[in-house]
């Protein structure tokens, strides 16, 4: 056997999905504070925009009115998609016309969280923070298999 037998023949791939997050909506509230605040640098699940400016106590709260603060705001968004999905592959001869195939791949290979949108809720002791990641979307899976062709 060569180092070639080895080494050699393998095939790679790899498959990024990036996605921006979709803007958060707040919903019946009262801000007092600027838009142009709301934004932090670096958010974390801990405190994913800046809470100053809105009114938290639920006495305070509106029963309706005529909302003039926006349905979405696209400067403050949830989480978006970061996945990698990675493979090898290498197929061996084993005698004429046959041939088997090793293939080891990683579904959100590097297994980077996505994180589900942040608590909007005011009057929530949550308000502004993360407590899930999106389930389905980069955990990682490793798959080993083998397939013979013939």
């Amino acid at each position: 056997m060569t180092w070639n037998h080895l080494i050699g023949g393998w095939q790679v791939q790899a498959i990024y999905t990036g996605q921006s997050g979709p803007p958060l909506a707040f919903g019946n509230i009262i801000y007092t504070g600027r838009f142009h605040d709301l934004r932090r640098p670096h958010p974390t699940p801990d405190l994913w925009f800046n809470t100053e400016g809105f009114e938290r106590d639920p006495r305070r709260q509106l029963a309706s009115n005529i909302r003039t603060f926006p349905a979405r705001l696209s400067q403050v968004r949830a989480d978006g998609i970061n996945l990698w999905d990675l493979g090898a592959f290498k197929n061996f001869s084993l005698r004429e016309g046959i041939r088997l195939q090793l293939r080891a791949e990683a579904e959100g290979a590097f297994n980077h969280p996505n994180f589900n949108p942040p608590n909007t809720t005011p009057t929530s002791t949550l308000f502004g923070t993360v407590s899930v990641t999106q389930t389905g979307e980069g955990e990682r899976r490793l798959f080993v298999g083998l397939k013979l062709m013939f």
